[in-house]
């Protein structure tokens, strides 16, 4: 989900402080929550709600996009409780060795920190899994009041410029470390 579509339905504010290009469904929700745990034994526990089509969906662009063969990775995140989602932890470790030795970016929006408290706290994880982040990044700080009712930012040089040098690095990143372990195995 792009920042842009979030900050045009941030339904996760109450009604009375949402703005005039806000709308009522929340759709940030219903694209992670079906996400079944990982579980000990290898194999995967479904955990679903009845009538959830989530599962399908995430199996499928799993196996298309094929996580696996990524190179790098944008994870694109608002900030809850100066924290990142639960539901984006949970989609974190359900794909644990799809990130190693790979690097990742980061686009976040949020209130006043604009995400940043999310990211900082994402780094620690990708850490622990042996992904390197980028130390630059994309920051929407009160999103709600960033995009107009097209969807764009209004100021659309800031973060066209900002995306450009996260771009760079994450590619130099994924190409260095593609070709590293090409020639060397990576070891945990």
């Amino acid at each position: 989900m792009s920042a842009r579509h979030r900050a045009r339905t941030p339904a996760h504010r109450p009604r009375n402080q949402r703005g005039p290009h806000d709308h009522d469904q929340d759709y940030s929700h219903n694209h992670n929550h079906d996400h079944a745990a990982p579980s000990g034994g290898g194999h995967r526990r479904q955990r679903t709600r009845e009538g959830r089509f989530a599962p399908t969906v995430r199996d499928w662009f799993v196996s298309v996009a094929g996580l696996a063969a990524a190179d790098a990775f944008v994870v694109i995140t608002p900030e809850y409780n100066h924290s990142f989602p639960a539901d984006l932890k949970h989609a974190i470790d359900w794909h644990l060795d799809e990130w190693r030795a790979k690097p990742v970016g980061f686009v976040s929006y949020g209130g006043v920190a604009g995400g940043l408290r999310a990211v900082e706290q994402l780094r620690l994880v990708f850490a622990e899994l042996h992904a390197p982040t980028m130390r630059d990044t994309v920051s929407f700080h009160g999103a709600w009041h960033r995009f107009g009712p097209d969807g764009q930012p209004h100021d659309a040089e800031g973060p066209a410029g900002a995306a450009k040098v996260m771009l760079d690095q994450l590619a130099w990143w994924a190409v260095t470390l593609r070709d590293g372990k090409a020639a060397r195995a990576y070891t945990a």
